[in-house]
């Protein structure tokens, strides 16, 4: 979206649909299972104005996607409230964010190469105009005028818009936990937040200017993006219920071992943009060996069904055993909204202030893995995290899982391709714990649970 307010429509063959669904919808199922409760709307609390400025951006979101002519007065208004939305959150978020330490605030000095109108635009906060144009990009449109940069906008679009979202969820669990002051706990999301948002911002100002600022801009090696998918997942897994919400802020050995496998499968199927791992020569550099065997993979598993993938997906989050495949396909049992299987195991799949007011004015933690190598490798990334304490590797006694060249009972055809693919995606996420590139990966699995375990 171009600077102070200039118009920037997506391209003539976007739909009322396409466009609408630009903003992201969240129903929070996972905070809602934990019992939490929304503050009460207070005017001096940033956390309580943000988590009801972002009740309002759903129900605005909601109503234009039910919108269908994007020519109609009606779609006019809507377009217009979800923007107006999305700046009272940004309005709350920096409520919050002025309040910290200028060692957590990105530099901006970019800023005083702009021309005057644009720096006034910018100035005192987040720019709604940046945030819908990194959504707009991250959902494949381009900006007219600078069609030429998509390319070079589409990652940290993206990025921005991912770190946005887990600041949502940050936020709010914390609004629904206490929205009082002080914040000092937010620190790690809103730095990561405000780091993305200032290089998308100053790419994109690049764009529109032709700014020489200390180079064009450019990609980096894809840890940046490997660390959002990872970001990403933990929220999708949260959401189809692999994980609970205790797991992920405890940093359960559990979820550091079935996160990467996840990711592997999420950058295969459903989240395929966010970081290519199947081209050996330009896929991000950690699976370039491994490249073509994930291709493979890529392949065969796009033709599973939705509920065969999901099966495997809860497989490789819970580290079942490798023979669960028979066990999930032969002799599961519907109940409810739950799967039960063999062994017993359940699976939950200002006057009066209102906000309209507002805005008009203005379990048992057990250690399992593909090998003890890992395990400890694991280990070592939560005891990395401040205030996490674990016991030592050598006084964990849960059983470690087979690994995956041990014997398996013979099943069915269908049933040895899903168990082959799991010692696959089990081998190549196990061998970041473990392998050569364990302290690299180490530092951005910290990252990521410093994030969600605010």
């Amino acid at each position: 979206m171009p600077l102070n307010g200039r118009s920037a429509p997506p391209p003539p063959q976007a739909n009322a649909y396409s466009v609408a669904h630009i903003f992201p919808v969240h129903k929070w199922k996972a905070l809602k299972q934990k019992g939490l409760k929304a503050p009460k709307l207070s005017e001096t609390q940033g956390l309580s104005l943000f988590y009801h400025a972002d009740e309002y951006l759903t129900k605005s979101v909601k109503l234009l996607q039910k919108c269908a002519d994007p020519n109609s007065e009606r779609w006019r208004i809507y377009s217009e409230r979800v923007h107006r939305a999305q700046r009272l959150l940004l309005d709350s978020v920096q409520l919050i964010y002025q309040d910290m330490d200028d060692s957590v605030k990105s530099n901006r000095d970019y800023r005083r190469q702009l021309p005057p109108e644009d720096q006034r635009e910018l100035e005192g906060g987040f720019s709604e105009n940046i945030l819908f144009a990194a959504q707009a990009l991250s959902k494949g449109f381009r900006i007219r005028g600078i069609e030429r940069f998509t390319s070079d906008l589409a990652e940290p679009a993206r990025l921005l818009c991912a770190t946005f979202e887990t600041l949502r969820f940050v936020f709010r669990r914390r609004a629904m936990i206490s929205a009082a002051p002080p914040h000092e706990d937010l620190t790690p999301i809103v730095k990561e937040f405000d780091t993305a948002w200032t290089a998308f911002e100053r790419k994109i100002c690049f764009c529109y200017f032709e700014i020489q600022y200390t180079g064009a801009p450019g990609k980096d090696d894809g840890t940046d993006m490997f660390q959002v998918l990872l970001s990403e997942t933990i929220l999708y897994a949260l959401k189809q219920g692999y994980f609970a919400l205790d797991q992920v802020e405890s940093a359960d050995p559990e979820v550091i071992i079935g996160l990467p496998r996840l990711a592997l499968v999420a950058a295969l199927t459903h989240m395929p943009e966010c970081i290519n791992i199947t081209d050996s020569k330009s896929g991000f550099r950690w699976f370039r060996t491994k490249a073509h065997k994930l291709a493979d993979a890529q392949a065969e598993i796009s033709r599973w069904s939705q509920e065969r993938l999901r099966r495997f997906e809860r497989m490789l989050a819970q580290c079942d055993d490798l023979d669960t495949p028979a066990k999930s396909l032969q002799g599961e049992e519907k109940k409810g909204s739950a799967t039960v299987l063999d062994d017993g195991a359940t699976y939950i799949g200002s006057g009066p202030l209102s906000f309209e007011t507002f805005y008009m004015c203005t379990g048992d933690t057990h250690t399992r893995g593909s090998s003890v190598s890992t395990t400890m490798s694991a280990l070592s990334v939560v005891t990395a995290l401040s205030g996490t304490t674990v016991a030592s590797p050598t006084s964990i006694s849960a059983p470690l899982l087979p690994s995956p060249t041990d014997s398996i009972p013979s099943t069915s055809k269908s049933d040895r391709e899903m168990q082959r693919y799991y010692r696959l995606i089990c081998s190549i996420a196990d061998d970041l714990q473990s392998g050569p590139r364990a302290r690299e990966f180490a530092t951005v699995l910290g990252a990521v649970f410093s994030i969600h375990r605010c």
